[in-house]
C-alpha cells in the first residue's frame, strides 16, 4: 500500500500537464519515507521549483513567504509538542 502511494505520489508532481504547483514546474524531488509510532507511513518531501522567486530580492522573499503561508500545512498533536513550538505553530 505505502509502495503504490509513493508512486501516484511521484506521478502527480511529475505530471507536465497539470502541474502540481499553478506557477511552478517541479524540475526535481527527493523524498523520504518514515514510519510513526503504529507503523504508520509519513512521507518529507524536498521539492526544486522551476521559475521560483529568488531568495536575493525583498520581492522575492515576500512571495516565498506568500508560497509558504499558501502551501506548507503542519498537523501536529500539540500534547507532543514543547510550549514554545505551540505557540508558533498557532
Amino acid at each position: 500500500m505505502c509502495h503504490k502511494r509513493m508512486l501516484a505520489f511521484e506521478k502527480f508532481i511529475s505530471d507536465k500537464k497539470h502541474p502540481f504547483f499553478i506557477d511552478y514546474t517541479v524540475t526535481n524531488y527527493f523524498f523520504k519515507i518514515e514510519f510513526q509510532r503504529g507503523g504508520l507511513p509519513h512521507l518529507h518531501t524536498l521539492l526544486w521549483l522551476d521559475n521560483f522567486p529568488s531568495v536575493d530580492t525583498s520581492e522575492g522573499r515576500e512571495a516565498i513567504i506568500e508560497f509558504i503561508a499558501r502551501n506548507v500545512q503542519i498537523e501536529s498533536d500539540c500534547r507532543l509538542l514543547s510550549a514554545d513550538i505551540n505557540r508558533n505553530l498557532q
